[in-house]
């Protein structure tokens, strides 16, 4: 029959994607698109242009950073009102306020923090299990369930067609 003009190449026939391991036969190949030119590629500009959302746990340590640093604030400013009001030293009273400040904000939350998460890490390196980033590891923590299809695709990272269906007919492996 004749040529079909296809839209979407995902859809269109005869068609295979660089990596794509055949388990038998012969064929003679046309490269029609190279690097972010290819499906592929289109889909890696994506990936890599959207936006991660914050993690639970960057969310919640924001949300403390705040209530501390508002509680901070307003230590700070109610001593500099006190102090103003019985007339001290406006010097002094500047370096209290910024010592009372300064004080009530924790210093060792991030190191507290990264302790925390690298320790899960090895925890979960010991069990086979390999994280990116330390955010990985809260997020992965926070998991209940992880789908995948029988292929294997998600656990070895190959995906490999052993029935190929072209001009109607099944080209399979013995």
């Amino acid at each position: 029959p004749g040529e079909k003009a296809w839209e979407n190449p995902l859809e269109a026939g005869n068609v295979a994607f660089f990596g794509t391991m055949v388990a038998s036969g012969d064929a003679t190949a046309v490269v029609i698109l190279v690097g972010d030119d290819t499906i592929m590629g289109n889909i890696a500009q994506l990936a890599a242009g959207g936006e991660t959302p914050p993690t639970p746990i960057s969310i919640e340590i924001h949300r403390f950073i705040v209530i501390v640093s508002s509680v901070a604030i307003f230590l700070g400013v109610t001593f500099l009102i006190v102090c103003l009001v019985q007339q001290k030293d406006p010097i002094q009273t500047l370096v209290f306020v910024i010592g009372i400040i300064v004080a009530n904000v924790p210093e060792g939350l991030l190191a507290t923090v990264t302790v925390s998460l690298t320790l899960t890490a090895v925890r979960l390196g010991k069990k086979n299990v390999k994280v990116k980033d330390l955010e990985g590891v809260e997020t992965l923590g926070s998991t209940t369930c992880i789908c995948s299809d029988k292929t294997g695709t998600l656990t070895q990272n190959k995906m490999t067609a052993f029935h190929v269906y072209m001009d109607f007919e099944t080209n399979a492996n013995p």
